[in-house]
């Protein structure tokens, strides 16, 4: 190799007091006296690959998954399709490399960015995102759970998507599959609902003065009901019957989850469908959706009383991203997931009693809301359990919820692209 000539070379470095920063140099190059190809002097500082330092490189790889592209290029001074290419070699690095502990109680959920459903894995034991797939196909689902340690996976819990329970008996046999309590107790607040919405039709406006609200208090667990609304009942059983027996009936339905074994909610449930006239429960009828779903998944929606494990803190994850997603214009799939399971500040490597109260606060809000209204407010006490060790478990629920809330309430309260994803 011989001295060929010098070029100067403009790279761009990481800030000074806020100030962008670019560095002007003189680069040696050399050419060799075989072939007579030129190369340029090494220098280990600067990136191989772009006109950048490395360790400007390293700043947005460390920032590019928590904040926008846009408040990342602004940060550092560059334009947004330099973070944009950074970024995409990092979700590549990072997908190529990463493995997460499989967990013994596995949760599969979905939850929709724009109109398509997305399949979500948590990690229930732990409280982590451990996956977010494209779709929820069962060739998709099939893919993913064969990349897990089958034998370590002793439950699965899931909505009543059939493929989802197709995917799990064909690659973990072995594991119990639950229908998530949430899905099914739903089915009774739909068919409530139904009967309340036919059944105000027919009032005249001095009725429906007098059930104002009704919808909220209807909705909840008698066992939560404040004094006022006991007696709101109560008033309302005397002027509108039919509708608190509906009432009834839903309190009923809810009370099969308030069994302490699974042949004793079989047993209440028997006795609460023999309730049911049977106008209301054939098809067309407002019970009928939910005597279906009974029937066709009845052994995993009385696996729940063996486990008890629900998919509460995915749920209520799943609505602050709906809320975030109708706050701006929408984020994409990737950069969603990206952001969720790689952002290195949602990282779930120790025990959750080292995560910030503040971070646990504003996850907890949602998850408290989603259990008292199933009236179950201490039950996710007996499934939590706490990592024991460093290893990898996936993005903390928690963390994950305070960073959307964040992205949302600057969503709300800004203008302009530089606050959006």
């Amino acid at each position: 190799m011989i001295r060929f000539s010098r070029i100067e070379q403009h790279l761009a470095d990481t800030p000074i007091y806020a100030a962008h920063v670019r560095l002007v140099i003189e680069r040696q190059r050399y050419r060799c006296k075989s072939c007579g190809a030129t190369s340029l002097e090494p220098l280990a500082w600067v990136h191989p690959d772009r006109q950048a330092t490395r360790r400007l490189v390293e700043a947005i790889e460390r920032d590019c998954l928590t904040l926008s592209n846009i408040q990342t290029a602004h940060m550092y001074g560059v334009d947004d399709k330099t973070v944009r290419n950074i970024q995409d070699n990092l979700v590549q690095r990072l997908e190529r490399n990463a493995k997460f502990e499989t967990p013994e109680w596995l949760g599969i959920d979905e939850l929709y960015i724009g109109d398509t459903p997305r399949a979500v894995f948590t990690n229930i034991g732990d409280e982590t995102l451990i996956e977010m797939l494209e779709d929820r196909s069962k060739a998709t689902i099939i893919t993913f759970l064969r990349t897990l340690d089958a034998p370590t996976v002793q439950a699965v819990t899931i909505d009543m998507w059939r493929p989802y329970r197709d995917a799990v008996r064909e690659v973990l046999p072995h594991a119990a599959v639950i229908v998530d309590k949430w899905h099914v107790v739903r089915l009774a607040n739909h068919a409530l609902e139904q009967i309340r919405k036919s059944y105000r039709k027919g009032l005249d406006p001095a009725q429906r003065r007098r059930m104002r609200g009704n919808r909220y208090t209807l909705l909840k667990r008698r066992k939560t009901l404040t004094e006022k609304e006991v007696r709101d009942i109560e008033n309302w059983r005397g002027e509108f019957p039919d509708l608190i027996a509906a009432y009834e009936l839903k309190e009923r339905f809810y009370g099969v989850y308030d069994a302490s074994t699974a042949l004793e909610a079989r047993r209440r449930y028997a006795r609460w469908l023999a309730s049911v006239p049977e106008s209301l429960r054939i098809k067309g009828g407002p019970w009928h959706e939910l005597v279906t779903a009974m029937s066709n998944w009845e052994g995993e929606i009385m696996a729940y009383f063996e486990y008890r494990l629900t998919n509460a803190y995915t749920e209520s994850m799943n609505r602050v991203i709906r809320d975030i997603d109708r706050s701006g214009r929408g984020h994409s799939f990737r950069v969603l997931r990206a952001k969720a399971i790689f952002g290195q500040e949602f990282r779930a490597k120790s025990k959750l009693a080292s995560q910030s109260k503040r971070a646990r606060r504003a996850f907890d809000e949602d998850a408290h809301q989603y259990l008292v209204h199933l009236g179950e407010l201490s039950e996710w006490a007996t499934t939590r359990r706490e990592p024991s060790s460093d290893l990898m478990y996936g993005a903390d629920l928690h963390l994950v919820a305070a960073y959307l809330h964040e992205q949302a309430r600057r969503a709300h309260n800004r203008h302009g692209d530089y606050w959006q994803w």
